[in-house]
């Protein structure tokens, strides 16, 4: 029993690292196809594929230890028989040191994002203490201008009076339906998953993917509220924003999302060019993601064998 439980956390870190090296590779000739999508396309197609080493790594473990699925996906190969199999380590201590390896893995990736969930709620906590409840927003006291969106699963909207006195009140609609999509989207607790899913991922991929993600995540909101109040306008209150911003250089708090902290060239681009952009439909969504599934289910037949090669070497 043991046996098979640290093959399997064996078999399962391999696959994730193969497939995150897979996935880093080729996201150089994905990206150009994400830009040219709406960005509430682009963005929820990043997530899944930032998701994909982790959970379908997962899936191909579960797969290659369940004798039914394997015997489709894996050729014929015979051992001492020529039965379905799955690929066991025989070494009891090498057994229990994939278990420790995918334990301490987990761990980590849980105790990380705990730590960025408890600093946020301190924050939460602090600012709901500092702020008032008005229509739609909170109200902060403060010599800086600030807007940010902050919370997981209950976000709030945080206005700071020193900025509503350079904004109008169309300036103000704007930024509210701008961070109101925020809200809607849950657009914090996905970039808390994306930062959880990217572990395995090498650095400067990881680095590259999450700036596109959180522009793509900023683009769809102001599409959002470009919805309501229209594109140019959007564009404008961005760029307005962002000079009165500069004058102060004041950080959101960590785990918040800000209106024109980053990327405010960009996003006015992609609003100015926004009848460039293509759309999908959830089909279209969905197809990808099978397809993705398939391609990777492919694997499973080679990684079985390889996986058998290098447990080999350890007999």
């Amino acid at each position: 029993m043991l046996n098979d439980i640290g093959s399997f956390a064996a078999v399962w870190l391999i696959c994730w690292v193969v497939l995150g090296l897979l996935f880093a590779a080729f996201y150089n000739f994905l990206r150009p196809v994400l830009m040219r999508l709406h960005p509430r396309n682009g963005s929820a197609l990043l997530l899944i594929y930032l998701a994909c080493p982790l959970a379908l790594s997962l899936m191909v473990a579960l797969v290659m230890f369940m004798p039914e699925a394997e015997a489709v996906l894996v050729g014929n190969h015979c051992h001492e028989d020529c039965l379905s199999h799955a690929p066991l380590l025989d070494s009891t201590l090498l057994a229990s040191f994939g278990i420790v390896c995918l334990l301490t893995v987990i761990g980590a990736l849980a105790l990380r994002s705990t730590k960025t969930l408890m600093r946020s709620l301190q924050l939460h906590k602090q600012f709901e203490i500092l702020a008032k409840s008005h229509a739609g927003y909170c109200l902060m006291k403060t010599d800086t201008p600030m807007v940010f969106t902050l919370g997981w699963l209950n976000p709030v909207v945080y206005v700071s009076d020193a900025l509503l006195r350079h904004c109008s009140e169309k300036d103000l609609a704007v930024i509210l339906s701008h961070e109101n999509a925020h809200k809607t989207r849950l657009d914090n607790l996905r970039l808390l998953a994306a930062h959880a899913f990217s572990a395995g991922l090498p650095y400067e991929i990881v680095r590259k993917m999450s700036k596109d993600l959180a522009m793509l995540t900023e683009q769809a909101c102001d599409f959002k509220a470009a919805e309501q109040y229209g594109y140019l306008e959007v564009a404008e209150v961005l760029l307005k924003i962002k000079r009165i911003l500069l004058r102060y250089n004041q950080p959101v708090p960590i785990g918040a999302q800000g209106f024109a902290e980053s990327q405010v060239e960009d996003r006015v681009k992609a609003l100015l060019e926004a009848n460039k952009k293509v759309a999908l439909n959830q089909w279209q969504i969905a197809g990808f993601f099978a397809f993705t599934v398939f391609c990777v289910l492919m694997l499973v037949d080679p990684m079985h064998h390889a996986a058998e090669w290098l447990f080999g070497l350890t007999g």
